[in-house]
């Protein structure tokens, strides 16, 4: 193909990308606050149980659509313009994969924890647990269900299918590096929040990588679903035992997570490099060699590489989701009475 035109539809890429971004949000922030507004409106005339579990369904709805409308619409003007590529939905988890998933999960936390430090020196922790909010209810076993399932389980396969599924499969062809860090970024820009952009940028490699590595959607969406899950579980604990149990039982098991997380990284990265090195030393003649992972379908030039967030659509995006980050930083700040100028 003439670099000409590889060059013309990375740009279309990006743009159609960063337009189908900007509907997520509007989309992300229309639905959330409908789902709060109806949600707040029937209160008053329902029990606290019905209560939370239309919240729980009006919130999954919101994340469903806000999430697959604008990646089935990407996917479908990308597929118009002939430059689609496919989302593999193959079940494909190699035995390396069962190393990778426990050890995406404990650098994911790792990062969490790096991210809380660096902005711990804000000092905006308190104000930001303060605006989030949060309840001293005692969660009842159906309301633990529900709650994995709208903030563990619906988020994981919602952003999976978007960013991975979808991102960074049509970025592949033009570099898996590229392809990783972009998809990465925008995952961290997604989220509009200047307490998860850097965990969730850093997170988005991890994620990113794991799919490079089992060419499947469903180790990254695991290793999301489960890192979500322990997060989920921690909040139960918190609200259902005792603060002396819950400040004994969660360091202990985070630090455990941690800690097989990165044996099974070494011993993935060991058993991988084994496998590379073993790849071509009896020959290939006659045999089906696996695409490698190295391998740039459609190269294009280091600079074009970069003017991806350049493209009008992806722009517009970033400007919105940086605007985001600035505002709630402000916010914050202000909450927390941290002088900006400072």
């Amino acid at each position: 193909m003439n670099p000409e035109l590889r060059e013309k539809d990375y740009k279309k890429i990006a743009n159609f990308t960063g337009l189908c971004l900007i509907l997520f949000v509007v989309m992300f922030n229309v639905t959330g606050v409908a789902s709060v507004l109806i949600s707040e409106l029937i209160a008053p005339f329902i029990s606290y149980d019905a209560y939370y579990t239309i919240s729980s369904v009006l919130s999954i709805i919101s994340y469903l659509s806000s999430f697959i409308v604008p990646a089935l619409i990407l996917r479908a003007i990308l597929k118009r313009f002939n430059v689609l590529q496919p989302m593999n939905l193959e079940f494909r988890l190699p035995t390396s994969s069962l190393l990778l998933i426990p050890a995406g999960i404990g650098v994911t936390m790792t990062l969490a924890y790096v991210n809380s430090l660096l902005l711990s020196f804000l000092d905006i922790s308190d104000a930001y647990a303060e605006l989030v909010g949060g309840t001293n209810t005692v969660y009842t076993a159906y309301q633990i269900l529900l709650l994995y399932v709208s903030t563990a389980l619906v988020p994981a396969v919602c952003e999976e299918f978007l960013f991975r599924g979808t991102i960074l499969a049509n970025l592949r062809p033009f570099g898996q590096g590229v392809a990783i860090v972009v998809s990465s970024v925008l995952f961290g820009l997604m989220h509009q929040n200047p307490y998860q952009l850097l965990y969730t940028t850093a997170a988005g490699v991890v994620l990113g990588y794991a799919y490079v590595k089992t060419r499947s959607i469903w180790c990254p969406t695991l290793i999301h679903f489960f890192n979500n899950a322990f997060s989920v579980t921690e909040q139960v604990i918190l609200s259902n035992a005792k603060a002396e149990v819950a400040n004994i039982v969660i360091p202990i098991m985070d630090v455990g997570i941690i800690v097989v997380g990165f044996i099974c990284f070494a011993v993935f990265l060991a058993i991988d490099a084994k496998k590379q090195r073993g790849k071509y030393r009896d020959g290939s003649f006659g045999v089906l060699l696996e695409e490698s992972e190295s391998y740039t379908q459609r190269r294009i030039s280091s600079r074009s590489k970069l003017r991806f967030f350049t493209a009008p659509g992806m722009i517009i995006f970033v400007i919105v989701a940086l605007s985001s980050v600035v505002m709630t930083l402000a916010m914050l700040m202000l909450l927390s009475g941290v002088s900006v100028l400072s």
